[in-house]
């Protein structure tokens, strides 16, 4: 089934994007509600990169937005068919709380795992004939 979206951004301009999702009802007396609708493809169309950065990678609706204001989701019931629709559809809003420190944490891993690695290669190149020693 087909979910059609729009995305009006703060200076006006829409993004529009199409994802494909399906659920399946329950076949068992224990689960009446059946399998949550899973999202298997997302087609962005006509992205307002100006406000907006979108994800098609991700299997979800992602987007990260490049402008603060005012954003309009708005969901299609044209979309739907008639007995199909959902009862409710859900939106999350990821926040990063400091995007510095998130910089710096992966660059400090990264730094930690290429020191790691050369002194792996030092310890695997290093002579291995050590000499007992002589104690008095």
């Amino acid at each position: 089934m087909p979910l059609n979206v729009t995305i009006a951004s703060p200076s006006g301009d829409i993004t529009r994007l199409q994802a494909f999702f399906y659920g399946e009802a329950s076949a068992s007396p224990f689960y009446p509600v059946g399998t949550p609708a899973t999202i298997v493809v997302v087609n962005y169309q006509n992205v307002d990169s100006a406000s907006l950065t979108a994800d098609p990678l991700s299997a979800h609706i992602r987007f990260m937005v490049k402008q603060n204001g005012l954003y309009n989701v708005t969901v299609l019931k044209e979309s739907f068919a008639r007995d199909l629709a959902p009862d409710y559809i859900l939106f999350y809003e990821e926040v990063a709380p400091n995007k510095e420190t998130y910089s710096l944490l992966a660059t400090s891993g990264g730094a930690v795992c290429t020191l790691g690695g050369v002194i792996f290669v030092v310890g695997l190149f290093r002579s291995r004939n050590a000499r007992p020693r002589n104690r008095k």
